[in-house]
């Protein structure tokens, strides 16, 4: 499942609002992300991910999504949550 017209979703939103879990910039250590700047897309799978997009890693029946962190932040993920 992907969300492709998340224009109003963005960083800030997410810290403000996610309870739960855990939420994650994949910004470089020590480099502060634009809280204000959109997010891309949101996807759960990250074969659909777009650079600066929002990956939610998900478990599942036959696989889990923390698996695939590692290939969201290939893929161009700013945001993880998990």
């Amino acid at each position: 499942m992907a969300l492709t017209d998340s224009s109003a979703l963005t960083l800030d939103h997410l810290r403000r609002y996610v309870t739960g879990g855990h939420m994650g910039s994949l910004y470089p250590v020590g480099e502060e992300p634009e809280w204000r700047r959109p997010i891309a897309a949101a996807t759960n799978d990250s074969r659909n991910l777009v650079p600066e997009g929002l990956f939610v890693a998900l478990r599942g029946g036959r696989t889990d999504g923390h698996r695939f962190v590692p290939a969201a932040y290939i893929a161009g993920a700013t945001v993880l949550l998990a």
